[in-house]
């Protein structure tokens, strides 16, 4: 499983597993089957699992908990109207935007993956202009409310130093 999620730069986003366990647990009120939802957290970030042994009590493999696994919030944003469980996973995923500037890692993390290498530029920009699009960039009540104006923030900045930075490029 070298090409799992949990090796992906998005996965890592949300800051290891504590922070991820932390956001499954306080969100797991609005997944339809948090056990699915755990169990699929479980799988991007193995060293989830034995924080999330509650929800994942009675949650087994399948078809459900494969896609939630193989879920890429940015290129496929799931709201609550989508699906709970979908938009649960997204938004445990997309936490990390809201970092403090201190602890952001930046677009160059998050976007591997989405872009043809670290010097693409304008693949970043394209990344973050799309997320700044987004009526909303969280699906749950919860994050818009707790994480939804440090993450735009964030990502505003980032893309004004993208944006910086590819003016720069052509004027030389």
């Amino acid at each position: 499983m070298d090409a799992s999620p949990a090796r992906s730069p998005v996965a890592r986003l949300a800051g290891g597993p504590r922070e991820l366990a932390f956001w499954v647990g306080e969100l797991a009120h609005r997944a339809d089957r948090p056990g699915v939802v755990a169990l699929a957290v479980a799988t991007i970030e193995p060293a989830t699992r034995p924080l999330l042994t509650d929800l994942l009590a009675g949650a087994g493999p399948g078809p459900d908990v494969d896609a939630l696994a193989a879920l890429d919030p940015l290129r496929h944003r799931p709201y609550l109207d989508d699906g709970p469980d979908a938009a649960v996973v997204a938004d445990v995923l997309l936490t990390g935007l809201s970092r403090s500037r201190a602890d952001h890692v930046g677009a160059r993390v998050w976007a591997a993956g989405h872009v043809d290498g670290p010097d693409d530029l304008a693949g970043l920009h394209r990344v973050v202009r799309g997320l700044l699009a987004l009526d909303s960039i969280y699906g749950t009540p919860e994050c818009r409310a707790r994480l939804e104006a440090r993450a735009r923030y964030n990502l505003a900045v980032e893309e004004r130093l993208l944006r910086d930075a590819l003016h720069g490029a052509a004027a030389s």
